[in-house]
């Protein structure tokens, strides 16, 4: 009978990861050929052969096939388009305060306080009691700060 896989003699046992994930690859494949072996236990010598060759012809020409592919040309091409910057992304933080009225940084002040004691444990009763007090002016404040960035696209 012709022996497609041979027996390993055991070698010898040393510690470490790498020898650890060797055993582990060697497990596998004695029992992945030991499998094969007892598939191919019946068949003749001209029978391993045929398939040997009918193996090696299958995935050589395979092979063969995705490196002559790799040469040719492709049929399609990626494209390559320049990137556009918007010149406000260049302007400095401080070129973009001086833009702004000081009524307009006034309101944005106001609002980052007020929703800075909605979420402060002992600022809620305060922004409770200026909502009662006052009930539009934190709407009105809204409006005119959204009011203010549409008008300066």
């Amino acid at each position: 009978m012709l022996k497609l896989f041979k027996r390993r003699s055991a070698a010898p046992q040393t510690s470490g990861a790498w020898d650890k994930l060797n055993e582990a690859i060697h497990r596998q494949q004695k029992r992945y050929s030991d499998l094969l072996q007892s598939k191919t236990a019946g068949w003749s010598k001209g029978r391993l052969i045929l398939s040997l060759v009918a193996f090696c012809f299958l995935f050589g020409s395979s092979s063969i096939y995705a490196i002559l592919s790799a040469f040719d040309e492709p049929t399609y091409s990626i494209e390559v388009s320049t990137i556009t910057v918007p010149t406000t992304a260049n302007a400095s933080p401080a070129h973009k305060h001086d833009q702004v009225p000081p009524s307009i940084t006034r309101m944005i002040k106001f609002k980052r306080y007020m929703d800075s004691l909605s979420s402060a444990p002992g600022g809620v009763r305060i922004h409770d009691s200026l909502n009662q007090a006052r009930p539009g002016l934190l709407d009105s404040v809204e409006a005119a700060i959204l009011l203010f960035e549409t008008s300066k696209k």
